[in-house]
């Protein structure tokens, strides 16, 4: 028998030619596999900060949750922007409730609150106050609000997101059987022109989302322990009903791309972290991430300053920012977590779940007890940051400043503490995993990376004899070099150029093994053919054998 022709879509498969002699001293031609390696678990991680260059990127510091006079916040934009400025931040989001803003300096349009929170007035920035902001021309710039100085570091300037707004949805959830609940669950929206009272006038979460979707906006809800009760009880946050509803909202619409896992002095969302394990135990195997955001949510001046994310960008625009904010490439940081006990506790004083806001324009910017419990955490040591993520292989690291451990969480249990975590070795992962960066003054927290593991497809090997004195071909199949059977449907054979429907009915089966369990056996066919074609299947991998026919009948010589 002559085999002309061994051919193979898969590089990976290597066939060994040896020539071996037959039990009556014939020379036998045989195909033998490769030794296949020991598999082993190897996972496909999903990293967030996949196309990061941690050398050149900035991390710039973003609000994406700021209210003023124009809603029911106790400071002017004007005021509150100067205050951002001055502390530090890059990226500000004036989402006034119900109220879209445009660009920092233009007026709320139809529809908005425009509330005027207790005749404060509502005052934008001048002209030359904007300029030397977006310019950053106030680099040093020392702002005196009260007790607080605060002087800007960075070079570079501030800068908006276009059309935010914090819309209520008044209309809330709406159940299969109809039943409505979380009424007014509140939803921030970011670059999307559209009415500012879309929820006030009684929109639903769906049609909200929806309707900034269609705009070609982005969305996150914020402070879901409001809505589900979990302020006050964890075990809302696990609650199946609560999570399949926002795992629903999740799972619908793309563009609401995450929620907040802290808010303002972390009351409202204490256990809203449990809440985002819980989502991501369910979109996280779909694919879907969830990005959590760490939020002022601030109200006064005494609010700016103690939660915020750190975009991670080649550079300061809103482009920049969107694409940092769809894909993840962001952390977020808090000095004050009542999960891990940090900050709860100010000169001697338990701290509330939000500044007071100021009563009257004297009081705006001075004294109080809570605004020197602000003060005093923004003259703290620093909060956690990180400086580098590095994934590589089953593997993940990060690097950082200012922190005591990191803590990596799946499905809501924390099951490593280390700088890396071997997501191959360590119990408990299961489709994600996320760190928690815990210091003395703040946490950081890292978006969910996600955990596949790659799917294992064995390598297919054969043996083939073409024995003359048994006038027959013998092959046996191996997956990743054992011995296995493979079904009959996985094997094509072509007769001059005509497919064999049946091989039983081709063949003339002249002992009854040609089908064993774990081998093929061609025995003399019952028509003579001149070139014969074995095509075998499995895996994604397809084996071709071609045979030339110099015996007119039965079975080929070599």
């Amino acid at each position: 028998m002559k085999i002309s022709k061994v051919k193979t879509k898969l590089a990976a498969i290597i066939l060994t030619l040896a020539f071996m002699v037959g039990t009556l001293g014939s020379p036998v031609l045989a195909v033998s596999p490769q030794n296949a390696a020991q598999s082993t678990r190897n996972f496909i991680i999903t990293n967030p900060y996949e196309n990061v260059n941690w050398v050149t990127f900035g991390q710039f510091r973003a609000a994406h949750h700021t209210h003023t006079t124009f809603s029911d916040g106790s400071n002017t934009r004007r005021d509150m922007l100067l205050d951002k400025y001055a502390k530090g931040f890059d990226i500000v989001a004036i989402t006034d409730h119900d109220t879209t803003t445009s660009t920092w300096d233009a007026l709320p349009g139809p529809h908005s609150w425009n509330n005027n929170w207790n005749n404060i007035g509502t005052a934008v920035l001048g002209a030359l106050e904007l300029l030397a902001i977006e310019t950053g021309f106030g680099t040093g710039y020392a702002l005196s609000h009260g007790t607080f100085r605060g002087v800007r570091q960075q070079a570079n300037g501030m800068i908006g997101i276009s059309y935010s707004n914090e819309i209520s949805s008044h209309g809330g959830f709406v159940d299969a059987d109809g039943t409505v609940v979380y009424r007014g669950y509140h939803i921030n929206s970011f670059w999307a022109d559209v009415p500012s009272n879309i929820g006030s006038s009684g929109g639903t979460m769906h049609e909200v989302i929806q309707m900034v979707q269609d705009a070609g906006g982005l969305t996150h809800l914020n402070h879901p322990g409001r809505y589900t009760g979990a302020q006050h009880n964890a075990d809302l946050s696990r609650d199946p009903v609560h999570v399949n509803r926002h795992v629903s909202l999740f799972m619908e619409f793309p563009s609401l791309i995450g929620m907040e896992i802290i808010n303002k002095w972390d009351n409202e969302t204490r256990n809203d972290r449990i809440l985002w394990d819980q989502v991501l135990m369910q979109t996280m195997p779909e694919g879907r991430s969830v990005w959590g955001f760490s939020n002022d949510d601030s109200h006064s001046l005494s609010g700016n300053g103690h939660a915020w994310n750190v975009m991670l960008m080649p550079e300061l625009t809103e482009a920049a920012t969107r694409i940092s904010m769809e894909t993840g490439a962001f952390y977020g940081v808090s000095r004050v977590d009542r999960v891990h006990g940090i900050n709860t506790v100010v000169n001697g004083v338990n701290v509330p779940g939000a500044p007071a806001q100021t009563t009257s324009a004297a009081a705006q910017y001075t004294g109080g007890t809570h605004n020197e419990m602000a003060l005093a955490m923004l003259a703290q040591p620093a909060a956690p940051s990180i400086s580098n993520i590095v994934v590589e292989g089953n593997t993940i690291t990060i690097s950082g400043s200012d922190f005591n451990r990191i803590e990596w969480i799946a499905d809501g249990v924390v099951v490593h503490t280390d700088n890396s975590i071997d997501v191959s070795t360590v119990a408990g992962i299961n489709s994600y995993v996320r760190a928690e960066l815990v210091g003395t003054y703040g946490v950081a927290y890292t978006q969910p990376f996600g955990i596949v593991l790659e799917q294992h497809i064995p390598v297919l090997t054969t043996t083939i004899f073409a024995e003359d004195w048994r006038e027959s071909i013998n092959i046996r199949f191996f997956l990743d070099g054992v011995l296995s059977e493979l079904p009959l449907e996985n094997i094509v054979f072509i007769a001059d150029g005509v497919i064999v429907e049946n091989i039983r009915d081709y063949t003339l089966n002249i002992a009854d093994w040609q089908t064993a369990i774990s081998a093929v056996f061609i025995s003399r066919t019952k028509t003579p053919w001149s070139e014969m074609t074995v095509q075998i299947t499995a895996y994604g991998q397809t084996l071709t054998y071609e045979y030339v026919n110099n015996m007119g009948q039965g079975v080929a010589e070599r």
